[in-house]
């Protein structure tokens, strides 16, 4: 790792410590800095304190502007997002189509939370032709990754064998990217 990218990871830990510090004006300074010099993880980062209110108004388009630019550029975790916006029509108009491009892009690459949400799509055939196969795959795949709502719809336990309430289905991982 070259010493600008220490120096920049450094940075998006401090950004990662001020929203873990529940700072996210702060959080969000330092990641949009990242995000306009071009860190993917940084822009979904802004995408998500956008998407919920954190140190900014909360804003669905510009959430769905920034994720778009990670996500074109092959952030995992930002297809994941901009997919499910499309799949709400959250700040962007409701699209199962490009729902469902955004969720298989990240789905391919073992996004747990794209493989529970494409299974939704398959299952109901909702932007893709309906699937039963194919959604219980992407579930299990999904459940096997840890996922709570996926192991909840299964009936399966929370990892660790305890049963904890799941996760809502909608909420993606925090930051960091």
């Amino acid at each position: 790792m070259s010493p600008i990218e220490r120096a920049r990871a450094r940075r998006f830990e401090e950004g990662y410590q001020a929203y873990a510090a529940k700072d996210y004006g702060k959080a969000m300074t330092i990641w949009r800095e990242l995000a306009d010099a071009g860190d993917l993880a940084a822009m979904r980062n802004v995408g998500e304190l956008y998407r919920q209110g954190l140190g900014v108004p909360k804003d669905g388009a510009k959430a769905a502007q920034w994720y778009e630019r990670a996500a074109e550029r092959g952030m995992v975790n930002a297809q994941a997002s901009l997919g499910h916006l499309y799949m709400l029509g959250e700040g962007v108009p409701q699209d199962d189509a490009l729902a469902a491009k955004w969720l298989e892009q990240a789905a391919s690459a073992g996004q747990r939370i794209a493989q529970y949400h494409l299974s939704v799509l398959f299952e109901t055939g909702r932007g893709v032709p309906q699937n039963a196969d194919l959604a219980r795959a992407l579930l299990e795949a999904s459940a096997k990754a840890g996922y709570g709502p996926a192991r909840a719809k299964l009936g399966l336990p929370a990892e660790g064998g305890a049963q904890k309430p799941p996760e809502p289905a909608e909420t993606l991982d925090p930051p960091p990217g």
